[in-house]
């Protein structure tokens, strides 16, 4: 059911801001397909590309860690409203260890 003249669309975020309202429409069509896949494929993907960033020489596996750290940033910020702020510190810590390992990668 599209919403109507003056209303939005009921997956957006009630009194966002335009910048969060215009990433939520465009992660939409991502996040439909993605829940499209196969239930198992996503945390396998993430599985080969943790393992590829912890297994493989230097900007190779720097790059895998970088394509996970910009598919849990942007999960974080679209779920980002719904979280307690205890979610919100575990995942922040989450992705700054990721980028340690990014960092830690380049300087191998």
């Amino acid at each position: 059911m599209p919403a109507q003249r003056g209303q939005q669309p009921p997956f957006l975020t009630p009194g966002a801001t335009p910048l969060r309202h215009a990433v939520e429409r465009r992660s939409a069509a991502a996040l439909f397909f993605l829940r499209s896949l196969p239930r198992a494929l996503p945390p396998l993907l993430v599985v080969g590309l943790l393992a590829g960033g912890v297994l493989a020489p230097g900007p190779i596996g720097a790059l895998c860690l970088l394509a996970i750290i910009v598919l849990f940033g942007w999960l974080l910020f679209l779920s980002w409203p719904a979280l307690a702020p205890q979610a919100r510190i575990i995942r922040i810590a989450v992705l700054a260890m990721m980028a340690f390992g990014v960092a830690a990668n380049l300087l191998r």
